[in-house]
């Protein structure tokens, strides 16, 4: 299963820890960044994640409000095109 992966600064540490965690389990994790903890708008790495190509499952892992607004897409096979509609 291929999984791609982003988050914003502030849930740089949780992200890493997910990518782990996945890695451990044998998935491919695409990780789209953030790449450190300097800041950024999560916005940036949730779109990465939504238009992510040929992956079962994306994951947006935002702080604080962002969290509400945060992209889960998810597919019985291989997605196409992340940014259609399910």
């Amino acid at each position: 299963m291929r999984i791609a992966i982003g988050s914003d600064h502030a849930r740089f540490a949780l992200k890493e820890d997910v990518k782990a965690l996945l890695t451990a389990e044998h998935r491919e994790v695409l990780d789209l960044g953030t790449h450190s903890t300097d800041p950024v708008d999560y916005s940036d790495y949730a779109e990465a994640v939504v238009r992510a190509r040929r992956v079962h499952l994306g994951a947006v892992v935002a702080a604080g409000l962002s969290t509400l607004r945060s992209a889960l897409l998810t597919a019985l096979g291989p997605v196409p095109n992340g940014s259609q509609h399910f």
